[in-house]
């Protein structure tokens, strides 16, 4: 049992470091992507809280593990205190924050989801979960990707 418990801790740092090295700053390294799309303007209201997103691009691309990665750049403003956004990718789960100015506007650059597998489907669709709180309440926003062609489809 006990050994178990460490093989799974280890593939979980394993995945994670995968993970964190393919969202790497180096222009030179990143993988061109392979299909891209762009959601309209949306807003979600919950009593006082509020999201407002002035732009969804979506863009999918191949990973070094051979699987693929799906990015999303947002941008908006929030009322509220502050706002995480849910990546996930093979089994793992992560709530970053989004950074925002004084006027609580954000721009960000997020890998949503990786996965080692290549997905042959002609379109890819996902969704993320972004959290807004403010006080002791929360606005929770499903956010639905376009369809994201997929341009390694055969």
């Amino acid at each position: 049992m006990k050994n178990q418990l460490l093989g799974v801790i280890k593939a979980l740092v394993i995945l994670s470091l995968l993970f964190f090295y393919s969202c790497s700053d180096d222009k030179n390294s990143t993988p061109p992507k392979i299909g891209s799309c762009s959601n309209g303007q949306e807003t979600y209201t919950k009593s006082d809280i509020q999201i407002k997103f002035t732009k969804q691009e979506w863009s999918l691309q191949r990973n070094r593990m051979g699987g693929i990665d799906i990015y999303l750049k947002i941008a908006g403003s929030i009322r509220g205190d502050s706002a995480k956004i849910r990546t996930w990718g093979d089994g793992l789960t992560r709530d970053v924050k989004l950074i925002l100015d004084k006027k609580n506007n954000f721009h960000q650059d997020c890998g949503i989801l990786f996965s080692s597998k290549e997905m042959n489907k002609k379109y890819i669709e996902t969704c993320t979960n972004i959290f807004i709180f403010k006080d002791k309440d929360t606005l929770k926003v499903e956010l639905n990707s376009c369809p994201i062609p997929n341009l390694l489809y055969k």
